[in-house]
């Protein structure tokens, strides 16, 4: 996954989860720059492959509570 980002302290979190919501890969990002300016970031994910429905999430962590913000996420089919 690469992209681009304005968060925090340049820092984002991103996940992939299956349609049961189990968590099959996680990773803290860190972008190129960030807060108040777009970052580039990229990153890979190492995973048990799974057929079926999933997601890939993005987002960053709340300075508030630490829970997830601004999150995007996007469907996928697994495939093994």
């Amino acid at each position: 996954m690469r992209g681009t980002a304005d968060v925090v302290e340049a820092t984002l979190e991103v996940r992939l989860v299956d349609d049961r919501g189990a968590v099959l890969a996680e990773r803290t990002v860190t972008a190129t720059s960030g807060t108040g300016t777009r970052g580039r970031f990229a990153v890979a994910l190492r995973y048990a492959i799974r057929s079926g429905g999933g997601r890939l999430a993005a987002s960053e962590r709340s300075a508030r509570d630490g829970r997830p913000a601004h999150e995007f996420s996007v469907g996928l089919h697994l495939v093994p």
